[in-house]
């Protein structure tokens, strides 16, 4: 018998709640918010009145009546109540919002409507984020039934389609698992949010100034009626000499009862105060009436009790969950209790030998106190009540800490972190075999901790362990506020194991740790057929990142991942340089002295190298030389890049081509500029100087100062053969412990032209030649093994600046990728060592054997990753600023067009050398006539040298291969 509802002017609109239709043929009676009116037309205004204490339910006897009414008299019939219909643009909202308002609570016990179906996956998605967003976190059968569904089934492809996009995160830590909304999707679910409410205010505002302009389409009247007055509305006194306004009513002539938001009589409090009473009350726009909730509740009634529950907390706005407290007896016969929290208020507890039966239990209790509480605290028959709604809240029997974090979880990462092993003992069974109980002790250390018993051993070490947390955190060892932090730090292993290892499936590993969703799209293709262009872009949440160009699908990937990634590290750096972060501590936990130089190193060629980004395209090795002050933190100095040697038809005979672009010979040449530039500023007078006078005029590193050398794989020739079973992690070990299995091992290598890898020196042990290079010889560039342990043994400052410096060593050496003590050990210090003290007995004063640490970052991949490098080489130094150089390490020179000359030249090095000079007064270097006299000058370095070369051979290594004699500078370049 559902009619159409009647329209409201805009005084009423602003009332909530069902409106029940009493008068089907001539006249409805409209119960609304505690107000009768009626719609039909009248010329003349009445009072309305009605029965004392009406309420909805005693509608359809009223109806009755007025139906004998009218057949008795026509007359009759035409003074039933009336009251006019407004706009039709109301009732169309009014029905859409019945529509939807049916739609998200549909009923169960209602017959089949054919027209009825299920949200679309949009629909669903908008009203999962929805409640997501109200409720903090929920399981899937809560959200569902939220939903209006019938199980968990239904709402699980929209959860695991919304966390593919990166909007929720499901913690499975607990059983069940639940679901909340991501960290980036709440915070602009929450700016939309306040943006709405400010626009809906300044639309409110908008139409109170202008609703004096605005006229119903039809008079709204009353008729003085036989019937029994309803309550506050016995009178109502119209202003003297009113008169109807064109069959409209103006929104100041609006009678006070029509008022939405008005105070409350006391007359009307005490009304409404009665038990069974439906007085005229102050109706808020934020929750409806309670006579509205009251024809709710009894709609719900007729329900399934939990889906009713459901449906009113749903109307409600309120969260509604059903926890499970406890499960006792036997498997044949359990128990459980649970209990209804809605909107954070517990009500009784209801016990069942099902979780099903029990939860429609406790559902059935709260809905029967919910009534009573609105019928004005009748008795409802539930004994005990106050008590249950009294007791504190109970722990839930799926345990979680602060932070969603299971204590088994939680416990082992305090175990990883204090370096204290963990063991979970089992300590007891009791119970028959269908009914067993396990008793678990946790030990950390050797701290014994109690014990907790379970129907499950799963249950038992999960409950032990939360005793264990528990404990750790009332004795202050454990913080409970860093559960939640370390769950989303990435530690510095992590990041370095990205960067280092295949970008794409470090991006999307990144992501997954932040509940981010990441994809790698395809954004444009051009070029011709032979020679395609792919631009590749990679999104992470709802972010896009740089776009790339490269010349396959698969290294566009790569590129696109590679560049996210670092532009993100970038962030996180700039983050702790503006005091987001401590600047004296690295944003990651449990860090060591080799995670925090590579830490350093990674977020310096970050900061220089995000703007470009999309010209260092292909797999990247990076070497940084890192200069630290007694236990400080450190400062990277210098930085390179690279894998390529220079081409023999680019060789110059000026000096002007930098012939080895590996990295860590790039690093290298940045460290002497760096050096340059400290001593031009010692003889400056700087107070901060690096250095400090030493024997013979010359001056050393001050005994505080250290330096560092990070590469992020291993170095090529002999300090990466080995195969994979030999890689190991950096535990440290005690000393030098290096390995020679066979016979080739320690050999002197050289690097392949225009390739990677390297071949020994035996099979290319010829002198090389200018015109020998220019006709199609191979040009030999020693491996960087060799050249590190050459720098172990010479020192990094080279000759030119041994003139000045006593021999500058490295304190530590330290890997990203492809580690192994042993065979690092051997390359780059311990095979000459091989015959005792006699090589280092050889070798003037002040030069020695330099054995550095070795080790490596924490976290690491031994997994072979295959990838395209490039010929670009990217350098910097301390002096260059914000400065970064990238050459063509195929021509020696600056990438581009021009090809220009490098700052790390031979010639430009030089040319620093010569001012150096001039700085100190020394004209006997100045007036050596070329590069190579100059260094040949250094007495001591070249007597070293020799001594150098001679081991080689003595130990069978091969013979050191330089580049041809006529490549030396044979003057000083002008200036």
């Amino acid at each position: 018998m559902s009619q159409p509802q009647p329209s409201l002017t805009p005084g009423l609109r602003a009332l909530s709640g069902p409106i029940n239709v009493i008068n089907e043929h001539y006249a409805a009676l409209c119960y609304c918010g505690g107000v009768w009116a009626c719609p039909a037309p009248c010329d003349r205004p009445v009072m309305l009145t009605g029965p004392e204490g009406m309420k909805p339910d005693s509608v359809l006897e009223h109806r009755e009546q007025a139906k004998d009414k009218d057949s008795e008299s026509d007359t009759e019939s035409s003074s039933s109540y009336c009251f006019s219909s407004v706009s039709s643009d109301s009732e169309d909202s009014q029905s859409a919002s019945s529509q939807h308002q049916e739609k998200q609570h549909p009923s169960t016990n209602s017959s089949p409507d054919p027209a009825h179906k299920h949200p679309t996956m949009g629909d669903q998605k908008e009203l999962v984020l929805q409640y997501l967003l109200d409720a903090e976190n929920a399981t899937a059968l809560v959200i569902a039934k939220n939903l209006g569904l019938r199980n968990a089934k239904q709402v699980n492809p929209t959860l695991y389609a919304l966390e593919k996009q990166g909007d929720v995160v499901k913690n499975s830590d607990v059983n069940p698992p639940t679901w909340e909304l991501s960290t980036h999707r709440r915070e602009r679910m929450e700016r939309s949010l306040k943006a709405a409410q400010r626009t809906q205010a300044e639309e409110r505002e908008m139409k109170k100034e202008g609703s004096r302009d605005e006229m119903g389409d039809e008079s709204m009247c009353v008729q003085s009626s036989p019937q029994p007055s309803l309550p506050g509305l016995e009178s109502l006194p119209l202003p003297e000499g009113w008169m109807p306004e064109q069959r409209q009513w103006a929104t100041d002539d609006i009678p006070e009862f029509l008022n939405a938001i008005r105070r409350e009589t006391d007359a009307e409090r005490k009304v409404s105060a009665k038990p069974n009473s439906v007085g005229t009350v102050a109706v808020s726009i934020a929750a409806p009436p309670p006579q509205n909730l009251w024809a709710k509740l009894q709609e719900v009634r007729l329900k399934n009790p939990v889906s009713g529950l459901m449906e009113y907390a749903q109307y409600l706005g309120q969260t509604c969950e059903f926890l499970l407290l406890d499960q006792t007896g036997p498997s044949h016969d359990p128990r459980f209790r649970m209990q209804v929290m809605l909107n954070g208020r517990l009500f009784p507890i209801a016990e069942a030998s099902s979780k099903k039966v029990a939860k429609k239990d406790a559902a059935a209790a709260t809905l029967r106190i919910l009534i009573g509480e609105i019928q004005g605290g009748a008795n409802t028959g539930d004994e005990g009540i106050p008590a249950s709604l009294d007791q504190g809240p109970r722990q839930p029997l799926s345990r979680s800490l602060p932070g969603g974090k299971n204590p088994v979880s939680v416990l082992m990462e305090y175990s990883q972190r204090s370096g204290n092993p963990i063991e979970f003992i089992i300590t007891g069974q009791a119970g028959p075999p269908h009914d067993p109980r396990f008793m678990y002790r946790v030990k950390v250390g050797e701290n014994l901790f109690a014990e907790a018993s379970a129907p499950s051993k799963k249950a038992a070490r999960q409950l032990a362990a939360e005793e264990a947390v528990k404990e750790l955190m009332a004795e202050g060892r454990l913080q409970p506020n860093k559960v939640r932090r370390t769950a989303h730090e990435a530690g510095v292993g992590d990041l370095i194991n990205h960067l280092n290892n295949n970008a794409v499936s470090g991006l999307l590993e990144y992501a997954r740790a932040r509940g981010f969703a990441a994809e790698i799209r395809l954004v444009g293709q051009s070029g011709p057929p032979h020679e395609p262009k792919f631009t590749y872009q990679a999104k992470l949440g709802g972010r896009w990142f740089p776009p790339v160009c490269a010349s396959n699908k698969k290294q566009g990937k790569q590129e696109a991942a590679d560049a996210a990634l670092r532009v993100l590290i970038g962030e996180a750096e700039r983050a702790a340089r503006t005091g987001e972060l401590i600047p004296a501590e690295l944003p990651v936990s449990g860090s060591t002295l080799h995670d925090q130089i590579a830490m350093l190193s990674h977020q310096r060629f970050n900061s220089l190298t995000t703007r470009i980004q999309h010209s260092l395209l292909g797999r990247k090795i990076l070497a940084t030389i890192v200069m630290r002050r007694g236990e400080g933190l450190g400062t990277v100095v210098s930085l390179g890049t690279g894998n390529r040697c220079v081409k023999g038809e680019e060789l110059s005979l000026k000096g002007e081509t930098v012939n080895d672009c590996h990295a860590e010979i790039i690093s290298r040449r940045g460290f002497v500029r760096f050096l340059y530039s400290e001593l031009l500023r010692h003889y400056d007078g700087a107070d901060n100087s690096i250095f400090e006078p030493a024997e013979n005029n010359k001056l050393q590193i001050k005994s505080d100062i250290t330096f560092h050398l990070y590469i992020s794989t291993a170095p090529c020739g002999d300090g990466a053969l080995f195969d994979k079973s030999c890689s190991e992690s950096g535990d440290e070990v005690e000393g030098h412990q290096p390995l020679f299995e066979n016979a080739k091992q320690g050999k002197l290598r050289t690097k392949v032209e225009n390739g990677e890898g390297t071949i020994p020196v035996e099979s290319s042990a010829i002198v090389p030649t200018w015109d020998g290079i220019q006709h199609g010889e191979r040009l030999r560039t020693m491996s960087c093994s060799d050249k590190i342990l050459r720098w172990n043994v010479l020192g990094l400052q080279g000759a030119l600046l041994s003139h000045f410096l006593h021999p500058i060593y490295l304190k530590s050496i330290t890997l990203g990728y492809l580690y192994s003590h042993g065979h690092l050990t051997r390359a780059v210090c311990c095979r000459l060592a091989r015959d005792g003290e006699a090589f280092i007995q050889s070798l003037p004063s002040p030069f020695r054997l330099n054995h550095p640490e070795v080790g490596r970052v924490s976290v690491y991949d031994s997994t072979r990753h295959t990838g395209k490098t490039k010929e670009s080489s990217v350098n910097w130094s301390f002096p260059d600023q914000h400065s970064v150089e990238v050459l063509d390490g195929t021509k020696g020179k600056l990438d581009g067009n021009k090809l220009a000359v490098s700052r790390v030249s031979k010639s430009n090095l030089f040319c620093l050398f010569r001012t150096l000079c001039q700085r100190c007064g020394r004209n006997d270097l100045l007036a050596m006539p070329s590069y190579n006299q100059a260094k040949m000058y250094a007495m001591s370095f070249q007597l070293a040298k020799r001594q150098f070369f001679d081991a080689l051979v003595v130990h069978g290594y091969g013979a050191w291969i330089g580049k041809p004699l006529e490549e030396k500078i044979p003057n000083p370049p002008k200036r």
